[in-house]
């Protein structure tokens, strides 16, 4: 993972985690924005990537991504700040309303995420900012196969030349 440029045992961080009613929450930065690995198809419950990296791929932009898999219980009462009211938000729960029983999905921890993180610190893309990350999204698949195929490259020259 980001920063050690190591591969978590994803399998036996997720069986850990379910033992314990605990959520996994994973930087997938280095999977080249989600291009070489999706976390929640393993069980991950919330993703994290630098976009700055992969996804604008381009040093023109910084920003960061948080992915809700919408697969955890927050209502387990370990999580009393999504599964018990609000003062910050006149009584609102947002498991009852953003929970798994909700016409939306399970995004009790992305809502929260949202309204709490734009109110208490302001993290706002800007408009041109977030253009410059979709154009180097639209990319991406490009930028990593190429990657990719340098990098195969590159380890075979060097299996050769010890």
């Amino acid at each position: 993972g980001n920063p050690e440029y190591n591969i978590p045992d994803v399998e036996k961080i997720v069986d850990l985690a379910r033992k314990k009613d605990l959520p996994v929450i994973m930087d997938n930065t280095f999977a080249q924005g989600g291009y070489l690995f999706n976390p929640i198809d393993w069980g991950v419950n919330i993703v994290l990537h630098s976009a700055t990296k992969w996804i604008g791929g381009h040093g023109t932009s910084m920003g960061g991504i948080i992915i809700d898999g919408g697969n955890f219980n927050w209502n387990n009462g370990k999580y009393p700040t999504l599964s018990e009211p609000s003062e910050g938000y006149h009584g609102l729960n947002f498991w009852e309303v953003f929970g798994d029983q909700s016409p939306f999905g399970n995004i009790a921890f992305a809502i929260r995420c949202r309204v709490e993180g734009l109110r208490d610190f302001g993290p706002a893309i800007s408009p041109f900012n977030s253009f410059m990350m979709l154009q180097g999204l639209e990319t991406l698949s490009l930028r990593a196969e190429r990657i990719n195929a340098s990098t195969l490259e590159i380890a075979r020259w060097l299996e050769k030349h010890p």
